[in-house]
């Protein structure tokens, strides 16, 4: 993993915001035609079609979890003054039911006597935002009296299978059954536990322990109690405690003294105080974090990354460089994460999926520069070449927006 650049082109959101919803322009269409957000806001409101909502058939739920809205130039009490706050929620863009409604009868087509038309199927559902598509399974029922996921089960399969379905998951209950996924079973994959935790918000994060128990009937914090130990346990269900700072406006003397503290308690002393990295890193906020970043640079010729590269090891190492290359730039982390899931023999299928699917309507332009800027190679012709069949092209029209 190499070190991020220290300007950060994306400046983050503070972790208690929302990133979602993020209502999007078909990709038929220039998909960005309006500058983009920086990295945790929701993107410009667009209007998904060009028609107007159809208001007898409002969209049935918002699925991604919502912030208390505010007006303009207000904050909630106890929160330090946004620079952009996020809009009243009636600003977002309803969902056009009548084009819903159209796309879902354009899917029914497609599975409806012998064969199954794919292309069609991908066309659909690479190209609809996440709203949309769950609109398509409540207009599917009342059109058709059908289940469209039992249908889609039914006529797909493999790895093609698995995306699909991945697209019609609300983004919460997709990190559950990952989560869920990770820990079930014999042996635990930390990989993913660490990618999912390290990189959410406190609010994502308080919406995922919701839901994880109503689904698995039992609390995020006891599945990960019985499957993790030691300090990599201490450390998971401090993130989970969604405790993390939201500062946006960091001190600069107390971001100096903590950086001489883990200096102190790491490359200054013989043997490495892993408790000071644990308590300042799990704590501070993704701007908090870049500032360190930067003092630490200048003070000791390289980034916190190379700190945590030789005091470290195994997944301890792992969870700490993700906190801190999420906060330092966000897109180049998951670029690596998609290098990681092509590179070698074999592809790391439910990793590619997952990236894809969950970063498709934030920043995966940002992600494609970042992956050509590290790797000096087009990202979606590198999944495209490890890839095949209906999978492959459905990876490819998704990464292509």
């Amino acid at each position: 993993m190499s070190n991020p650049p220290q300007q950060n082109p994306y400046p983050q959101q503070p972790y208690s915001q929302p990133p979602y919803p993020y209502p999007q322009q078909p990709y038929g269409q220039p998909p960005y035609p309006y500058p983009q957000q920086p990295y945790g806001q929701p993107p410009y409101p667009q209007q998904p079609y060009p028609q107007q909502p159809y208001p007898q058939q409002p969209y049935p739920q918002q699925p991604y979890p919502q912030q208390p809205a505010y007006a303009q130039g207000q904050q909630p009490q106890g929160q330090p003054m946004m620079p952009n706050p996020i809009p009243m929620q009636p600003n977002i863009p309803q969902i056009n039911q009548k084009k819903v409604d159209e796309d879902a009868a354009a899917l029914r087509k497609a599975m409806k006597g012998i064969g199954t038309d794919e292309k069609a199927i991908i066309k659909i559902i690479a190209n609809r935002t996440n709203r949309e598509r769950l609109a398509m399974i409540e207009s599917f029922k009342r059109q058709f009296n059908r289940d469209l996921i039992k249908d889609l089960k039914s006529e797909l399969s493999g790895k093609f299978e698995d995306a699909t379905l991945a697209l019609f998951k609300d983004p919460i209950e997709y990190d559950c059954h990952s989560l869920n996924k990770a820990m079930k079973g014999a042996g635990t994959n930390e990989d993913t536990l660490i990618e999912i935790l390290a990189s959410r918000p406190n609010y994502y994060i308080n919406q995922i322990k919701e839901r994880y128990k109503i689904l698995f009937g039992k609390t995020l914090e006891e599945h990960l109690s019985s499957e993790l130990s030691g300090d990599l346990k201490k450390v998971m269900l401090t993130l989970t405690s969604a405790q993390r700072s939201t500062n946006v406006n960091p001190d600069r003397n107390d971001c100096t003294n903590k950086v001489e503290q883990l200096y102190k308690a790491g490359e200054k002393r013989l043997g490495t105080d892993e408790k000071v990295f644990y308590d300042i890193l799990t704590r501070a906020s993704p701007e908090e974090i870049k500032l360190m970043n930067e003092i630490y640079t200048q003070k000791y010729k390289h980034g916190l990354l190379k700190a945590i590269e030789e005091e470290f090891s195994g997944d301890l190492k792992k969870l700490l460089k993700t906190m801190i290359y999420v906060s330092l730039d966000p897109s180049e982390y998951f670029a690596t994460r998609i290098n990681y899931a092509i590179k070698g023999a074999g592809t790391k299928d439910a990793l590619l999926i997952r990236i894809l699917v969950t970063r498709d309507e934030l920043d995966m332009p940002q992600i494609k520069a970042a992956y050509k800027r590290l790797y000096n190679k087009d990202m979606v012709q590198a999944i495209e070449k490890d890839t095949s069949g209906d999978y492959k092209k459905l990876l490819v029209e998704l990464s292509s927006h």
